[in-house]
């Protein structure tokens, strides 16, 4: 039993991984980045005394949309024999994500280098 739950995991983990193009460091980058977004939204909202979890839950499901849209950005580059679309798709959610990081600490009075802003900043301008 235990062996096929293994196998069944181990070949959803390696459809997952085939249809986001791999875990390499732009992937790990984003993912981590997702959920420090998350985390500081959450952390936020307590600190505001505003926490919903509708609102969380909404996080989330934006979350996983962003998957889609890099899956989707990956089947376009097998098609298209190439490997660009998922990186600019990847680096705009990292910036879009970075900001609301910032955003988030910003709510909360944490001072921010404004050096840091203007690089993510930099970087959604660049992949807009």
């Amino acid at each position: 039993m235990k062996v096929t739950i293994n196998s069944i995991f181990s070949f959803i983990a390696t459809g997952f991984m085939w249809l986001v193009g791999g875990f390499d460091l732009a992937f790990k980058t984003l993912a981590i980045i997702m959920i420090l977004d998350y985390i500081t939204g959450v952390i936020s909202a307590m600190y505001k005394k505003k926490i919903n979890s509708k609102i969380g839950f909404k996080g989330i499901l934006k979350k996983s949309l962003y998957i889609i849209v890099i899956i989707l950005a990956t089947l376009l580059d097998n098609l298209l024999n190439q490997n660009v679309i998922r990186y600019v798709v990847i680096y705009f959610f990292v910036a879009n994500d970075g900001i609301s990081i910032i955003e988030n600490i910003a709510k909360c009075n944490v001072k921010l280098p404004k050096k840091l802003t203007e690089m993510l900043e930099q970087l959604k301008n660049d992949n807009d």
